[in-house]
Formats: structure tokens, sequence, C-alpha cells
């Protein structure tokens, strides 16, 4: 038997609410960003100057870096010498790990490496 108001009746409509409602937290970008694109690129340059900032965790310092999705598109992949660039440019000015670039790239790590050393 159930009471209505009780602690179950409580817990079960929120798991219904739940259940129907999407959850806002998927939509976060780098840990504190919540809202359109328009939003985000509204933000960058607001951010930028916080990458400096070591006490602050790394996902939130660059949080105005774009995506890398944007570094490479199609026409900069299929152009060596702009992948080149692109390359450079996520790993120096934007921070982004040699293993993400690689697999974003689509390119083995030892080639990304070295393109950011400038041996190639």
């Amino acid at each position: 038997m159930r009471v209505r108001g009780s602690d179950l009746d409580i817990t079960v409509d929120l798991a219904l609410l739940n259940a129907r409602v999407p959850s806002p937290w998927a939509a976060v970008r780098a840990q504190v960003l919540l809202g359109s694109e328009q939003f985000v690129e509204k933000m960058r340059p607001i951010l930028e100057g916080k990458a400096e900032f070591k006490d602050i965790p790394r996902a939130q310092r660059l949080a105005h870096r774009p995506d890398l999705k944007r570094l490479f598109p199609a026409r900069v992949q299929a152009d060596k010498r702009r992948r080149d660039e692109a390359i450079r440019t996520a790993r120096l000015e934007y921070g982004y790990s040699l293993a993400a670039i690689a697999r974003h790239a689509d390119a083995p790590y030892s080639t990304v490496s070295k393109i950011v050393k400038g041996e190639r």
C-alpha cells in the first residue's frame, strides 16, 4: 500500500520525469560551457586568457579552443601542406595532445610528432 506524498512516490515521480526529459549534462562543453554554439563562440575570447592558470583543470582552461573538427575540415585534410599546418596549430596554439591530433587527422602518432617538431 502506498501513501501519497511518501518518499517512494516522490522518487517514482522524479524517475518518470527524468525518463522523459533529456539531461542537459550531455550538452556541457569543456566542463564549463552549457549553451548554443553561438554562446560558446561568444565566450571564447573571454576564456582565452585563462589557459595560464595551472590550478584550473586542463579541460576548463582550454575551453576556448576550437574543436578538432573545425581545425581539420575535409579541404584541409586533402592538402598535405595545410594539414601539416593545422597539426602544428592544434598542438602549439591550442594544446591538443599528439594522440588526439593523430586520431582526428587519421595519421600515425610518429608522423604527427615529426610534423610538430618540424622534421617533416
